[in-house]
């Protein structure tokens, strides 16, 4: 784990080394000023009828939303990496993602990125935009590509939740940049300030895009999750 600060926290030339560890024993590493870092695998966390999602909003396969609530996720595990960060080492609002980059053989290339959960899944439909979406820093995704990230959610918006194109428009600065927003100062409360991991996102986010017409996948959260750090729950 490396803090950039500065000019550096946007070109990562040159960071200060603030924690390590390994996937070895409990996982759990050593860090700096009240950090705690962990590496490994882990309950995934995650809770979603996936299939039913799938049949309901996307057309592929026959499940749909409400038919049979199932959580894909429930017995699944992830590779899982957990660092704590006391509020008084970070700004009041900031905003967080996760960036998955591999190494081509002379630099690191971005392969994927995700703030908000969903929001590739949902509103781009082709592989390629998909693929254009994770290669395209946060900052970037309003304009690039011709704009075309922030015209799949409002055209999305129109036809599942019968937005007019303004609110739509409105709605799509919101979800973009795919950043999770949060005020330090205060608890997390989904979906628009942090995210707690029992909080259900894709609730919220099916009530966004079909204006209340689907409020939910019918799936809760999971029960194996941690009172104490590193909070996910033990690999099945």
């Amino acid at each position: 784990m490396t803090r950039y600060t500065g000019s550096n926290a946007r070109t990562l030339a040159t960071g200060i080394a603030w924690g390590s560890g390994s996937t070895g024993g409990s996982g759990i590493g050593t860090a700096r000023d009240g950090t705690k870092v962990f590496a490994g695998v882990r309950s995934d966390p995650f809770f979603f009828d996936l299939t039913g999602f799938l049949g309901s909003v996307k057309g592929v396969g026959t499940d749909c939303l409400g038919c049979n609530p199932t959580d894909f996720f429930i017995r699944l595990n992830t590779n899982a990496i957990v660092l704590e960060v006391p509020d008084d080492a970070l700004a009041t609002n900031i905003g967080v993602w996760g960036r998955t980059s591999y190494w081509n053989g002379s630099s690191w290339v971005k392969a994927d990125q995700m703030g908000r959960p969903a929001i590739n899944t949902v509103f781009n439909g082709t592989g390629q935009d998909k693929n254009d979406f994770n290669a395209t820093e946060p900052s970037q995704q309003r304009t690039a590509f011709g704009g075309k990230f922030k015209t799949n959610i409002v055209n999305t918006l129109e036809h599942l939740g019968g937005y007019d194109p303004a609110t739509a428009g409105t709605i799509a600065n919101l979800l973009l940049p795919d950043v999770i927003t949060y005020n330090t100062t205060t608890m997390a409360v989904g979906p628009l300030n942090g995210r707690a991991l029992a909080d259900d996102v894709i609730d919220a986010e099916l009530g966004i895009v079909t204006q209340g017409a689907v409020p939910g996948d019918g799936v809760n959260a999971h029960t194996d999750y941690l009172s104490s750090f590193p909070y996910l729950g033990l690999p099945h």
